[in-house]
């Protein structure tokens, strides 16, 4: 069995409060439902909280494969991790991927060489497609990965449900410190705003959506399994799609979730003309929505292609919000 670890370390607050490793936990869950790759592969326990570099590299076994989740508050330290990896265990492949890879591939291998893999696109199918390759021999590296849209959300396993996440609770136990839930909903989005990179992982200007049905279950095991009750959507378009989000909320409501919850999303304040789903938000335990304003100056928003409601519409919905 090759060893595969992967690692998205999270923002935090003092020193208390952290989020779940979401992204891995989707990309691990997917791998793991692949029967090559759960033959082949010994999927390790998820790595998400900062550690001294050396402490961390002496507790792996052996890594074959080690994929980074890279964002701006951890990219950095990915790299210095990665470099020490690949010092100690040269053979061992060193894939990356997230917001924080840059598109200019050549450049980024020329400048940081013990990185052998980016994946630019969703992570699930791409580095699943990548252990499977890896099985048949040496490839080439320093390139990367096709890039692979799941057509389906619902066919990707929740980390929440698969047991994925159970190492980080355990964890998080130990060491008696807090995690918070994250949770999408949906990928994507259908506006063509110039300044906005949203569907950079997505390649088209396109939306997809998790079933309400799926996204109650991981609430209900997060809450009745975990006694965990914060929860942050980070979908940019949580409120799109009216009818999902008020099926979300009438399961939520009739489960009598809603008094104890504690969800944050984000909207676009041109979305939120829908009372009667707001009303439900509210039930459910919505606290706090971020909204997407950008300018109160209707002449940077028509440059950016965000011109389509006025100065009074933004006023008006924030008091109703």
């Amino acid at each position: 069995m090759k060893n595969v670890y992967l690692a998205q370390f999270s923002t935090v607050s003092l020193d208390t409060y952290y989020f779940f490793p979401y992204s891995v936990g989707l990309i691990q869950s997917y791998a793991h439902s692949v029967p090559i790759i759960a033959k082949n592969y010994d999927l390790k326990p998820l790595l998400w909280k900062k550690l001294p570099i050396d402490e961390l590299v002496n507790s792996l076994d052996n890594p074959a494969v080690f994929g980074f989740s890279s964002y701006v508050w951890n990219a950095n330290y990915n790299l210095q991790l990665a470099k020490a990896v690949k010092a100690r265990y040269p053979e061992c492949i060193i894939v990356f991927g997230g917001p924080g890879v840059p598109d200019a591939d050549a450049d980024f291998f020329v400048n940081h060489p013990w990185v052998d893999y980016l994946i630019h696109t969703e992570g699930e199918q791409s580095f699943a497609n990548l252990l499977e390759t890896l099985l048949k021999g040496p490839c080439k590296t320093h390139v990367a990965i096709p890039s692979n849209r799941t057509k389906s959300l619902d066919t990707i396993p929740s980390p929440y449900l698969s047991g994925v996440f159970d190492s980080v609770l355990a964890e998080a136990a130990e060491q008696k410190v807090i995690i918070n839930a994250l949770l999408e909903t949906n990928r994507g989005c259908p506006f063509k705003c110039t300044f906005c990179c949203i569907n950079a992982p997505f390649e088209r200007n396109t939306i997809r959506f998790w079933s309400a049905k799926h996204i109650f279950n991981q609430i209900k095991t997060l809450v009745e399994d975990h006694g965990i009750f914060n929860i942050k959507i980070p979908d940019e378009m949580f409120v799109l799609n009216p009818k999902q989000v008020t099926e979300i909320c009438d399961e939520i409501i009739s489960s009598g979730y809603g008094k104890d919850l504690n969800f944050w999303a984000y909207a676009r304040i041109d979305t939120l003309e829908d009372n009667i789903m707001l009303e439900k938000m509210i039930k459910s335990g919505f606290k706090w929505l971020g909204l997407g304003i950008e300018s109160s100056n209707p002449n940077v928003r028509d440059g950016v292609v965000k011109g389509r409601f006025s100065n009074y519409d933004i006023e008006g919905v924030v008091k109703k919000v």
